[in-house]
């Protein structure tokens, strides 16, 4: 026995040394002896507390069954490694406890020597790590981005088990609150601008632009206190303790008209992180608890990951909203000529259509998409070619376009729904911004009407010259005539000796 009571020194030394709880349990599972680290996460203040009793009485509800039976089974199998549980405190928090435990002994002397540690930090870790891959979802989800920042906050808000949360978007010169969950109102109205104003309104700084209130325009507007722990490198700003802040002497406060609302509302735990992108700060996380020790510093980092996303969310909902007013007027520009335009990809298969392009044949634009020539509806003879009756093809065209060259042909007949018509067409290879073939590009002008008045203005040309040639003739018949009915007088004036 004095063999086994020094290697339990060994073991108290040791751990002693770390935050880690050592507790020895009889065969039942009952407390023999447990130091301050034990007493702590067992959620108690002394050891005489918990003697005697099984670990069971503050294992979790939902973890009281799982928790006996692995007494039961560490005892038969002499150890067990990893086990987590879950204990609750008097005071309503749960601890996660991670343990590894070993039997020394047998019979009456039977005793399970355990480490025991709080993996409150590793489980509120994984915690974040799987709210942020959820949050990155719900950022990139392509419904509206104010419903996927709803669903944010209303995650943010279970998760961080705070009152309230918002998020405070640029809108003009002002910061309002884009979403929020838990706010009230009437804190709504009062607390929505930012924006100091007074008798003349807007004030504003030296360079032009508005003063920002209280600690919210302090972190839009990039002004950390380094000396301060409440500041983070990012810009973040929290407290788990808001209420000695109502103490600082004006003159020493470092914010813009402090207003304190939230202090003033009874929100003791409040953080509020800066929303960055590349053009600097656009907005605020704001998260409000009314209960002390809301957040760690674990928490403030992980905040800042999700400010991040929103950031990014937001920076590409911008583009996504520049590409489709882009995209709405090259649209409307190619739609408003009567010329066919049309694009094609390296399978050859149609990837943009206007509508003169669709219209002949008898289709809308989004119907052509994804399809060859012949799928939408073109005669494959003109689409492969046939050399024996001058027709050139589509395709081969295509090909000659997609080789790198720029194909013109001014006679490209088409059988559409409404008949062959002849077009004007021009055919562009595309490029990617690495100089490589990705498509080609034609437009293609109806000139059936034009063709038609040359074929009739030729005709008409043709009847000319004959009624030209026809009347040359004819005139000079006459001068012939003329001239002989001349010769004929003088000849009758010099029978009757008369003149001409």
């Amino acid at each position: 026995m004095d063999h086994f009571e020094d290697g339990l020194k060994k073991y108290r030394d040791l751990v002693e040394f770390t935050r880690t709880g050592y507790l020895i349990l009889d065969s039942r599972g009952r407390v023999i002896d447990a130091n301050g680290e034990y007493v702590r996460l067992s959620g108690h203040g002394e050891l005489r507390e918990i003697l005697g009793r099984s670990v069971v009485d503050w294992t979790a509800e939902r973890a009281k069954k799982r928790n006996a039976e692995a007494v039961a089974q560490c005892v038969k199998d002499g150890h067990i490694w990893d086990f987590v549980t879950e204990y609750a405190c008097k005071d309503g928090r749960m601890i996660p406890v991670e343990i590894n435990a070993k039997v020394e002994g047998e019979g009456e002397s039977l005793r399970i020597i355990s480490l025991c540690r709080d993996i409150t930090r590793r489980k509120r870790m994984e915690s974040y790590l799987e709210i942020s891959r959820d949050i990155l979802e719900m950022v990139n989800d392509p419904v509206d981005i104010y419903d996927s920042l709803r669903s944010v906050l209303a995650e943010l808000r279970i998760k961080t088990e705070v009152d309230a949360v918002g998020i405070r978007l640029a809108k003009g010169e002002d910061f309002p609150y884009f979403v929020q969950e838990g706010f009230p109102g009437d804190f709504l109205i009062k607390e929505d601008s930012l924006i100091e104003r007074g008798p003349a309104g807007v004030c504003r700084n030296e360079d032009g632009s508005v003063r920002l209130e209280c600690t919210c325009g302090m972190v839009l507007k990039g002004k950390i206190d380094p000396d301060s722990p409440l500041w983070t490198k990012w810009g973040s700003v929290w407290t788990n303790d808001s209420f000695p802040l109502l103490d600082i002497p004006k003159e020493k406060d470092p914010r813009n008209n402090p207003r304190n609302e939230c202090i003033h509302r009874g929100y003791a735990s409040v953080a509020l992180v800066p929303i960055k992108n590349k053009d600097g700060i656009v907005g605020i996380l704001h998260l409000n608890g009314r209960r002390k020790g809301c957040f760690t510093i674990e928490t403030i980092r992980f905040l800042e990951t999700v400010a991040s996303h929103i950031a990014t969310a937001l920076l590409r909902k911008r583009v996504e909203e520049e590409l489709a007013k882009q995209s709405d007027l090259l649209r409307k520009v190619i739609d408003s000529t009567a010329d066919l335009i049309f694009v094609k990809d390296l399978d050859l298969r149609t990837i943009l259509s206007n509508k003169a392009y669709a219209g002949a044949l008898g289709k809308k634009p989004d119907e052509m998409i994804g399809h060859t020539d012949i799928e939408n509806g073109w005669d494959p003879k003109l689409v492969h070619g046939n050399p024996a009756k001058g027709i050139r093809g589509f395709e081969n065209d295509d090909r000659e376009v997609l080789s790198g060259k720029t194909v013109h042909n001014p006679y490209d007949p088409a059988d559409t729904p409404g008949g062959v018509r002849i077009f004007d067409t021009c055919k562009t290879p595309l490029f990617d911004e690495h100089n490589n073939i990705i498509g080609l590009l034609g437009i293609a002008r109806d000139i059936s009407e034009h063709k038609q008045k040359e074929e009739e203005l030729a005709v008409r040309a043709k009847e000319l010259e004959v009624f030209y040639k026809a009347s040359i003739g004819r005139e000079e018949r006459i001068l012939e005539l003329k001239e002989e009915v001349r010769a004929l007088k003088e000849e009758l004036g010099k029978g009757t000796g008369r003149g001409a």
